[in-house]
Parts: C-alpha cells; structure tokens; sequence
C-alpha cells in the first residue's frame, strides 16, 4: 500500500513538473508577447536649383511651296494645261540642283467654277501644288524667280528651319549649357547658405523655346528683299533654342 502511494506520488510530482516547464515555455513564446519597434526616417526636403541654356543657330533647311491654278471650260483641257506647268516646273527644279525626293506634292484639287453674277457653274478649276526643301540656301534665289518665268499662281511662305541633325545637336548643347549653369549656380546658393550638397536626386527639364520657322512671304519678295542679278537676296537670320533644367540636391 505504502509502495503504491509512492509510486502515485512519484508521478503526480513528474505531471507538475511537466505542466510547469510547459506552461513557462508558453509563457516565453506565445503567452508573452515581444513588441519591437522599428523607426525609419525618409529625407523628403531636396535643394533645387534651375539652369537656362540658351542657343543661337542659323537655320540649315527652307521651304517654300509653288502652285498653279488653272481654269477652263474642260476637266481634262484644265488638268492638261495644270499638269504641264508643274512638269515642267519640277524638270527647271532638278536643274537648279533641287533633288526630286525634296519635292513634295502638297495638294491636287479639281473643282466647278462659278460665274459670280449668275452663280451658275463656268467652267472648271485645277490647283496643283509641290512644296520644295531647298538645303544649298544658294538655290533659293534662282527657285524663287520660277513663280515668275511659270506665271505661278500659288507662291506660298518661304520658312527656314533646322534640319533634324542640327535640331538635335543644339538641344544638346543647350541642354549642357543649362546643367552647367544649374550645377554652378547649387555651388555658389549652398556655399552662401552653409548647406552641404550631396547627390543629384532628380533632373527636370523644360523647353521654354525650341526651334520654330522663321517665316517670309515669297510671294513679295522683291518687295521686301533685295534684288540682285535678277535674284533675290535672302537671309534665314538665326533661330534661338532654350532649354530649362533643375537640378534636385540632396542635403547633407
């Protein structure tokens, strides 16, 4: 009896200890929860400075557009008589030096023409037209005196511009004026404000001018422009293309 109340005891004793080192393992990983906090602080503020780069070039393309318009009692005498001038105009074109892929056919159109006392239909009309891209700026004279030898009818603005090569060159170079400018202009802003300069975080660019068409009426020239050995003299002048840029710094 006595060796069997030891025994009992003996393994009520091992429960308990079983149930304690249970109950503080739980304790340790579950019952006792770890609250760990962790702080991360972002740099939101940036210092930002802006550059202009500013470039003057001359335009290295023109353009202008020549036309006829001819009328008639016949769709097919008018479009004959349209169709020989502007034949015969792209053949004086090739000879100045104009290569056919710079000629552009920009409209073909044929329509009734109206008596404008009746308003009862005459006759017909054909207007043809080709734009020209003149890149040896010697041709343009002798291309303009063609509206007068073919009794053009349509002589529309010539406009000089950049060609794409040229374009993209000048933004660049623009573009490298302004961060130059930009980066100076940090030195000298954060030395003065005792604010130390880190790396450049962001770039943005702005185009507050890109090149445009400089415009001049061709159709009156030599009203406008001098006149030299039966040519007139022109000049495509410069075109400005400006670049804007900031530049974001971090602080340190």
């Amino acid at each position: 009896m006595e060796e069997g109340m030891k025994k009992y005891a003996e393994i009520f004793v091992g429960s308990m200890m079983v149930a304690i080192v249970a109950g503080m393992f739980f304790r340790v990983t579950g019952g006792i929860p770890l609250n760990i906090s962790q702080v991360s602080t972002n740099k939101t503020s940036t210092f930002d400075v802006t550059g202009e780069g500013k470039i003057h070039v001359v335009p290295d393309r023109a353009f202008v557009e020549l036309g006829v318009r001819k009328s008639g009692m016949s769709v097919k005498s008018v479009q004959e008589e349209a169709d020989k001038t502007m034949n015969t105009l792209s053949e004086a074109l090739e000879k100045i030096g104009i290569d056919k892929k710079d000629l552009k056919t920009t409209g073909y159109n044929i329509y009734p023409d109206y008596d404008s006392r009746t308003g009862r239909p005459s006759g017909y009309v054909v207007s043809s037209s080709v734009q020209v891209r003149i890149r040896n700026f010697e041709h343009i004279p002798a291309v303009l005196d063609l509206a007068g030898t073919y009794g053009l009818e349509q002589v529309g603005q010539l406009s000089f511009i950049l060609s794409d090569e040229l374009a993209d060159t000048t933004m660049d170079e623009a573009r490298k004026a302004a961060v130059a400018e930009a980066k100076e202009k940090a030195e000298s802003l954060a030395r003065l404000a005792g604010v130390k300069l880190g790396k450049i975080v962001n770039v943005n660019e702005n185009m507050g001018g890109s090149p445009v068409p400089l415009l001049y009426n061709a159709k009156n020239s030599t009203d406008s422009m001098e006149v030299s050995g039966g040519g007139a003299q022109v000049s495509p002048g410069t075109n400005e293309v400006t670049v804007s840029v900031t530049l974001s710094y971090e602080t340190m």
